[in-house]
């Protein structure tokens, strides 16, 4: 049974140390505390081919994934981690040569019939184009988030999956939907966010 996204959990990070057509490697993911809601949209471009006057074929690429995620604070190290600030002996420092870190990015949703939903988005950067947003004291106090937009897109490294040669951008497992026979995919739940997680497929 298909049951609804309810609960966001989980949001990791790990900086992506090499991404090449040879090699994809990946830091250990760092747990990012305070999220609240994020946004995943995988974005397509559509072009329509048309022969003796009827539309012959629908061709859908590929192109970026934008997230847009929305945390209560985001600290000095997860800053740095994100946007390439620097962190150092208790200042965070903004400099003009900074930029964004090329990361993973991983979290999980809780379905509604109480299952969980786990995914990893291999290649991206974070903008902290949102920037902070400050109130003086009336007679409500407001509080204030932090809101961060990304880019993602497919990895360089190719994975050959039923004979043929696939870019990454994202894996995801459902727990509801995993059988006894997905042994690799449940073996996969249990560590899915002490490491950045490939498939892996029964020979």
């Amino acid at each position: 049974m298909k049951s609804r996204s309810r609960f966001l959990y989980n949001v990791h990070v790990a900086e992506v140390t090499k991404n090449d057509d040879s090699t994809y490697t990946v830091g250990t993911p760092v747990f990012v505390s305070g999220a609240i809601k994020g946004k995943v949209t995988d974005n397509y471009a559509s072009e329509d081919l048309y022969s003796n006057n009827m539309l012959e074929e629908v061709i859908n690429d590929y192109t970026s994934t934008e997230m847009n995620f929305e945390f209560n604070a985001l600290s000095p190290s997860e800053q740095a981690l994100l946007f390439g600030h620097i962190n150092k002996e208790g200042y965070l420092i903004k400099t003009a040569q900074d930029e964004s870190k090329e990361v993973a990015f991983g979290f999980a949703s809780e379905r509604t019939g109480g299952k969980m939903e786990l995914t990893w988005y291999y290649c991206g950067k974070f903008s902290n184009s949102e920037g902070d947003e400050y109130e003086t004291k009336g007679e409500k106090t407001p509080t204030k988030t932090k809101s961060i937009k990304g880019k993602f897109y497919q990895r360089r490294k190719p994975t050959v999956i039923d004979g043929k040669s696939k870019n990454l951008i994202s894996t995801t497992v459902s727990e509801e939907a995993l059988t006894v026979t997905d042994t690799n995919a449940l073996a996969a739940l249990d560590d899915w966010f002490t490491a950045v997680q490939e498939p892996t497929f029964a020979v």
